[in-house]
Protein backbone atom coordinates (compact mmCIF):
# COMPACT_ATOMS: atom_id res chain seq x y z
CA UNK A 1 0.00 0.00 0.00
CA UNK A 2 1.33 3.65 -1.37
CA UNK A 3 2.03 6.05 1.50
CA UNK A 4 -0.58 8.52 1.09
CA UNK A 5 0.83 12.05 1.39
CA UNK A 6 -1.74 15.18 2.69
CA UNK A 7 -0.77 18.64 2.00
CA UNK A 8 -0.42 20.90 4.77
CA UNK A 9 -2.02 24.71 4.56
CA UNK A 10 -0.55 27.32 6.69
CA UNK A 11 -2.63 30.10 6.77
CA UNK A 12 -0.84 33.01 8.26
CA UNK A 13 -2.97 36.65 8.87
CA UNK A 14 -1.33 39.64 10.06
CA UNK A 15 -3.24 42.95 11.85
CA UNK A 16 -6.96 42.97 12.30
CA UNK A 17 -8.02 42.75 8.63
CA UNK A 18 -5.74 39.84 8.08
CA UNK A 19 -7.54 37.83 11.35
CA UNK A 20 -10.81 38.88 9.78
CA UNK A 21 -9.70 37.25 6.51
CA UNK A 22 -8.67 34.15 8.27
CA UNK A 23 -11.84 34.05 10.15
CA UNK A 24 -13.88 34.60 7.23
CA UNK A 25 -11.69 31.40 5.56
CA UNK A 26 -12.11 29.22 8.42
CA UNK A 27 -16.22 29.98 8.60
CA UNK A 28 -15.99 28.94 4.71
CA UNK A 29 -13.82 26.31 5.35
CA UNK A 30 -16.49 24.74 8.90
CA UNK A 31 -19.18 24.30 6.32
CA UNK A 32 -17.39 22.58 3.27
CA UNK A 33 -17.51 18.58 3.92
CA UNK A 34 -14.12 18.01 2.57
CA UNK A 35 -12.43 20.78 4.89
CA UNK A 36 -14.88 19.96 7.73
CA UNK A 37 -13.66 16.26 7.77
CA UNK A 38 -9.88 17.30 7.86
CA UNK A 39 -9.35 20.74 9.74
CA UNK A 40 -7.39 19.33 12.32
CA UNK A 41 -4.90 17.16 9.83
CA UNK A 42 -4.57 19.78 6.93
CA UNK A 43 -5.14 23.97 8.48
CA UNK A 44 -2.89 24.96 10.36
CA UNK A 45 -3.62 29.09 11.31
CA UNK A 46 -0.58 31.58 12.52
CA UNK A 47 -2.59 34.83 14.13
CA UNK A 48 0.21 38.01 14.25
CA UNK A 49 -1.39 40.99 16.17
CA UNK A 50 -0.05 43.87 18.15
CA UNK A 51 -3.35 43.97 19.96
CA UNK A 52 -4.21 41.00 22.44
CA UNK A 53 -7.62 41.96 22.19
CA UNK A 54 -8.39 41.49 18.29
CA UNK A 55 -5.90 38.20 18.64
CA UNK A 56 -8.96 37.11 21.59
CA UNK A 57 -11.34 38.09 19.43
CA UNK A 58 -10.42 35.74 16.53
CA UNK A 59 -9.91 32.72 18.80
CA UNK A 60 -13.38 33.50 20.08
CA UNK A 61 -14.93 33.35 16.66
CA UNK A 62 -12.78 30.21 15.51
CA UNK A 63 -14.21 28.31 18.73
CA UNK A 64 -17.54 29.65 17.91
CA UNK A 65 -17.59 28.49 13.94
CA UNK A 66 -15.99 24.94 15.23
CA UNK A 67 -19.05 24.39 17.92
CA UNK A 68 -20.30 21.91 15.84
CA UNK A 69 -17.11 20.34 14.02
CA UNK A 70 -15.71 17.62 15.69
CA UNK A 71 -12.36 18.34 14.00
CA UNK A 72 -10.47 21.45 14.61
CA UNK A 73 -7.46 23.24 12.93
CA UNK A 74 -3.86 24.27 15.03
CA UNK A 75 -4.19 27.57 15.76
CA UNK A 76 -1.37 29.89 16.95
CA UNK A 77 -1.89 33.20 18.12
CA UNK A 78 1.11 36.02 17.89
CA UNK A 79 1.10 39.03 20.17
CA UNK A 80 3.72 40.58 18.92
CA UNK A 81 3.78 43.64 21.88
CA UNK A 82 3.55 40.60 24.61
CA UNK A 83 5.70 41.50 27.34
CA UNK A 84 7.12 44.96 26.07
CA UNK A 85 6.82 48.23 28.32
Amino acid sequence: MADEKKTVNILVGCGGSGLKTLAKVNHLLCQDFYWRSSLDEQIYYVAVDTDYRELKEFQETIKHDLSNVSRHPWVLPIGLSEGLQ
